[in-house]
């Protein structure tokens, strides 16, 4: 490679990952922000072309499940019996992209650090903006104004896991990493009381389990303060959180098991290639839209449901065969770097809760972090694959 080519190659490099820092920045804030950044950063991974056949040798099958489950996708747009809905909706798909981008582009760990510590950083400040809102309207709950209430309550979980995990990793595995003690723990608590004044179910859970899983493995002496910590959280608490809470364990109707019953009864007629992308509204029973006590719902509020219905069984077994692929490598990975490993697999679990009970495919903020940590989970997992990050 002659000077002028490395020099252009850097150039196109460090765009992605300013782009990754701009998703990591705007993910908080801007939906349109994050779009244009997911933009930049598969257009600069574009001129990464000379390391596609590396690519393709170090990440054959999940790159092949991948590429397949793209092609299953725009067959069951073509072939969907609602073709402008399934069009509008390749306006998220596009955002499976960034997998390949993420791969392509060579991170090193400062950039990585960068890229969390902004993460965390734009977290903490909008949680902040956030709960200030909510003491000065005197609401029940938070109600963030520039992304939806279960993005930013999903996002919160995520990016707090990543938080206690530098703070319990601290000094050990990542001594370059987020090692100002001060800067995790106060950046920890707006962000964790923010995702239970969202007052949200699944994501309160998640956050429970999540921490405990990363203290339980990472750190089990500290489980005493991490109990402390759930029980202050809790009773700072709005009672609608509690409310919920106590509805849902003795047994309370919820709207999405009315929801999934309705989507499972079509699954025995599905088309091969599904119902088309976008076709919810369509295909919806009538009765099961009456059923709803509050605002019906806009998707199935299940990734692995929707992805059969919209796209057939091909694409649904598809998308889980790939997840499956690069999840199962976390599981498999030599013991160094434990904690990182163990900080990988519990965000992958989330992400798959989320998915189980809400939609991370088809949310516009949701989806390019979804596929940036699937990228991340990849590299980290395929260690020979000359990253300074993984090594």
């Amino acid at each position: 490679m002659s000077l002028s080519e490395g020099g252009t190659h850097s150039v196109w490099n460090r765009l992605s990952v300013c782009s990754f820092v701009g998703i990591a920045a705007a993910s908080f804030w801007s939906t349109a922000v994050v779009e244009c950044a997911a933009v930049l950063a598969v257009t600069g991974s574009i001129f990464h072309w000379k390391r596609s056949r590396e690519l393709a040798r170090r990440f054959r099958v999940p790159l092949i499940l991948w590429i397949s489950y793209l092609i299953a996708v725009i067959v069951s747009v073509i072939a969907s019996p609602y073709r402008a809905e399934s069009l509008s909706s390749l306006s998220i798909h596009w955002h499976a992209l960034l997998f390949p981008a993420f791969l392509l582009t060579q991170f090193t760990r400062r950039d990585m650090t960068f890229i969390a510590t902004t993460m965390i950083s734009s977290a903490a400040l909008a949680a902040v903006v956030t709960i200030l809102h909510r003491l000065v309207v005197n609401g029940h709950f938070i109600d963030p104004y520039f992304i939806g209430v279960t993005t930013f309550a999903d996002l919160a979980v995520l990016t707090l896991l990543v938080d206690l995990g530098f703070l319990l990793l601290r000094e050990t595995e990542s001594p370059d990493a987020i090692s100002n003690g001060r800067f995790i723990i106060v950046s920890l608590i707006p962000i964790a009381i923010s995702v239970f004044w969202s007052t949200l179910k699944g994501p309160v859970i998640a956050l429970v389990m999540g921490s405990f899983g990363l203290v339980s493995w990472l750190r089990p002496r500290a489980l005493v303060w991490w109990a402390v910590g759930v029980v202050l959280l809790v009773a700072l608490s709005p009672d609608v959180l509690l409310q919920k809470m106590e509805w849902f364990a003795t047994g309370g109707n919820l709207d999405r098991y009315t929801l999934w019953d309705a989507g499972r009864s079509l699954l025995p007629g599905l088309p091969p290639f599904g119902y088309g992308p976008g076709s919810f509204h369509h295909i919806l029973p009538a009765e099961a839209s009456l059923a709803f006590t509050g605002k019906p719902p806009s998707t199935w509020h299940n990734d692995y449901l929707q992805t059969a219905l919209e796209s057939g069984w091909v694409v649904g077994v598809l998308y889980v065969a790939f997840v499956a692929v690069v999840g199962a490598r976390l599981l498999v990975r030599p013991p160094e770097k434990k904690g990182l490993r163990i900080m990988l697999v519990v965000l992958l679990s989330c992400f798959v809760s989320f998915s189980t009970i809400g939609s991370v495919l088809t949310s516009s903020i949701l989806s390019v972090v979804w596929w940036c940590t699937l990228g991340i989970i990849a590299q980290f997992c395929w260690k020979d694959f000359g990253h300074e990050f993984t090594q």
